[in-house]
């Protein structure tokens, strides 16, 4: 009995079809989702979570994800955050990712890090997200990836986390830059 409840995919199990349509019903009428009175996230934020959520389960196909992909893809702004976002979505649904990633390396400073955009400082945060990026679209080897590993390495403290220079108050737990450095790790070494 155990093989046969096995055999049936997964979705049958989780309530996926009806979480799907719930999503599908909770989208703007400018394709993006959030933006509501209760939002904690920027509609950019919760579009790509929604997306990467859209990804996950292989509903690619979906009128509500096409739609929302194109809201993401139309967003111009530059933030490191923002693009690596637009790279982790399109890259998982086989999309070139090429001049995202142009995009992306332009905030890329000498000391290795990356800054919220072009000329700004090199936060460890944005450092971290690019890492994501960079490792997602395929680019893991690369010697943009090895220069940002090296300012993370180099400016994590002691007791193994992280303080941003920028505010010099916020103690960053390792497990996002970790993360970020964990899954180039398991990138590379395949």
């Amino acid at each position: 009995m155990l093989w046969a409840l096995l055999a049936l995919p997964f979705y049958s199990f989780a309530g996926i079809p009806e979480g799907t349509a719930w999503l599908s019903i909770q989208q703007n009428a400018d394709h993006s989702f959030g933006n509501t009175a209760t939002s904690l996230a920027t509609p950019v934020q919760s579009t790509a979570e929604v997306l990467r959520t859209y990804a996950a389960l292989g509903q690619q196909g979906l009128p509500a994800f096409v739609n929302a992909l194109g809201y993401l893809n139309g967003d111009s702004e530059a933030n490191t955050e923002f693009l690596v976002r637009k790279i982790v979505v399109n890259a998982a649904a086989g999309n070139d990712v090429a001049a995202l990633i142009t995009a992306l390396t332009r905030n890329q400073n000498a000391d290795g890090g990356f800054g919220n955009q072009a000329g700004q400082s090199s936060a460890i945060l944005d450092t971290a997200f690019a890492l994501h990026g960079l490792a997602a679209a395929g680019y893991a080897s690369s010697p943009q990836v090895a220069a940002a590993v090296g300012f993370l390495v180099n400016r994590q403290a002691a007791a193994g986390g992280w303080v941003e220079a920028i505010t010099n108050r916020r103690s960053i737990s390792p497990l996002w830059p970790c993360g970020a450095c964990g899954r180039i790790e398991t990138v590379t070494s395949v």
